[in-house]
């Protein structure tokens, strides 16, 4: 689909260029990579969030498979797994595991088959709910359960917990504890508040001028974009803001945005975000 997209548009898309770091200077931005340096007015930060596994949940993550390593459940040796973190991941993780016919515990540092809230943002989304309520009574689960570090002595691997119990397994616990933002690469860029960067209206940084944010870590107030369907209906925002700042004549830019409008892509009253997720 990419591919596509990006044929049919001919976009300039470099592959196989790591960014490094990205620093403002007085009228752009200079943007270190591992095929050298590139200068650009604007910046629009889409690294994502799911290429940066967090290995420093708690002591010993080291021993553990992170989720993200995991090319195929189907090959993973051993009949008996510990699971260690309850979210997306987690989830996932067990049901696939269950279905591989193995036996396993999953430890949760808090409950998250009881947390649900209207806003998917912050509790399991329908889809991961549904595929537990299938598997929910062939496998071990404990709510409450913060896993503070993993040891290995003799060939076992002992996960304790903050409320004194240990499992034990022989083959290495999955960590499926998440993942570090990509924000990391350009934190200085950013003012960030309970965690999420601050923004303003157009998802622009407010600490470095013509720096945009997409994707999952858009937040205004107690609206959070974290979902692909979400964070999209914002890209035309920014869009239009660069458009704007380049002079670009003001019809071509009504016609373009209307077909997103059209669409339900450009989401502007965030009204709807503010006590239940309508979007």
């Amino acid at each position: 689909y990419l591919t596509g997209i990006s044929g049919h548009y001919a976009l300039p898309v470099e592959t196989g260029v790591e960014v490094q770091s990205v620093h403002a200077t007085n009228d752009s931005f200079a943007i270190k990579t591992n095929d050298g340096e590139y200068r650009s007015t604007y910046v629009i930060w889409a690294a994502g969030e799911y290429q940066y596994p967090d290995l420093n949940t708690f002591t010993g993550a080291e021993l553990c498979l992170h989720y993200s390593e995991i090319e195929s459940f189907a090959e993973l040796e051993g009949e008996d797994r510990i699971v260690i973190g309850a979210y997306e991941s987690g989830f996932d993780a067990t049901v696939n595991l269950v279905s591989e016919g193995k036996n396993i515990i999953l430890l949760d540092n808090s409950d998250y088959l009881e947390l649900v809230k209207s806003d998917s943002s912050y509790s399991l989304s329908p889809f991961t709910r549904e595929r537990i309520e299938t598997v929910i009574d062939q496998f071990d689960y404990f709510t409450e359960t913060r896993v503070t570090s993993v040891e290995f002595e003799d060939g076992i691997y002992l996960v304790k917990t903050a409320d004194g119990q240990t499992f034990t397994s022989t083959q290495r616990p999955i960590n499926c504890t998440g993942f570090s933002t990509s924000l990391n690469l350009v934190q200085s860029l950013f003012h960030f508040e309970d965690g999420y960067p601050l923004l303003n209206r157009v998802d622009e940084s407010t600490e470095a001028e013509n720096l945009f944010l997409v994707g999952p870590q858009v937040k205004h107030d107690t609206a959070l974009f974290c979902f692909i369907y979400k964070y999209r209906q914002r890209f035309a925002v920014v869009a239009e803001s660069i458009a704007q700042r380049e002079g670009i004549h003001r019809l071509l830019i009504q016609d373009t945005l209307q077909e997103y409008k059209d669409n339900n892509f450009y989401l502007t009253d965030l009204s709807c975000c503010d006590d239940e997720c309508v979007c």
